[in-house]
């Protein structure tokens, strides 16, 4: 690991990162300037805000997903375990049942991982889907896509929803491809199990299956049936 010198400064003020003192550089051993990681995770709570995650994300914590069956139980559990285990490659994936609450679980996880690594945010619906019309200007195109690439972490919720055109899948498997050679963490959710997955597009599926494949096991869970629907119980 590279030997960082950090710049000191003394401000009299109530500092938040002790690495960087709030500056959001640090010197490394040759003088030269680094972003200190700070910054990422100080932008990405910045998108947060930004994105129409945010009155979700401030309410959506594990203390108020109900645990009132084992589906859920064991889904909440594989979350922390996910978090307490996090090692910046691993996918966790959460799939199945509509209203089983899979949303309010990954963005649970994200609330965590959010204060100490960069997460960014991709409605599959509203704007994974959109891209494909931005393919004429190649430049917001590359952008936006690049951004997905190389999050430290990418959290696409819906995936597939409603849209499963070629013109989709391939931008679906564009970023998944670079994340999958470059061992980068994902959160997904999605209605579909994992044959329904495969069906869509093996390709992608298969290296989402294996991104979420442990040697312990899978940071996979799949929810079964319309009792776990949180709308329809209430």
């Amino acid at each position: 690991m590279e030997h960082l010198q950090i710049h000191q400064e003394s401000t009299g003020q109530n500092i938040n990162c002790k690495i960087c003192n709030d500056k959001g550089y640090i010197f490394d051993s040759e003088g030269a300037v680094k972003f200190c990681k700070c910054k990422e995770v100080k932008e990405a709570k910045e998108r947060i805000e930004k994105s129409p995650l945010k009155a979700r994300f401030d309410k959506n914590r594990f203390v108020s997903y109900k645990t009132n069956n084992s589906q859920r139980l064991r889904a909440s559990n594989l979350c922390k375990s996910y978090i307490a285990n996090f090692d910046g490659r691993k996918t966790l994936i959460l799939s199945g049942q509509v209203g089983s609450g899979k949303t309010h679980l990954a963005i649970a996880t994200t609330r965590v991982l959010i204060e100490k690594v960069g997460v960014t945010y991709a409605d599959f619906v509203n704007e994974i889907t959109r891209l494909k019309f931005k393919q004429l200007d190649q430049d917001e195109y590359t952008k936006i896509v690049n951004a997905y690439k190389n999050a430290t972490v990418l959290f696409i919720d819906d995936l597939y929803k409603g849209d499963v055109s070629p013109t989709t899948q391939r931008i679906v498997q564009e970023i998944v491809d670079y994340r999958y050679n470059n061992d980068k963490a994902m959160i997904i959710t999605t209605e579909l199990n994992k044959d329904d997955l495969i069906k869509v597009n093996e390709a992608t599926a298969s290296r989402l299956i294996e991104m979420s494949t442990t040697d312990e096991g899978e940071y996979y869970f799949e929810f079964v049936g319309k009792e776990l629907n949180y709308r329809l119980s209430k």
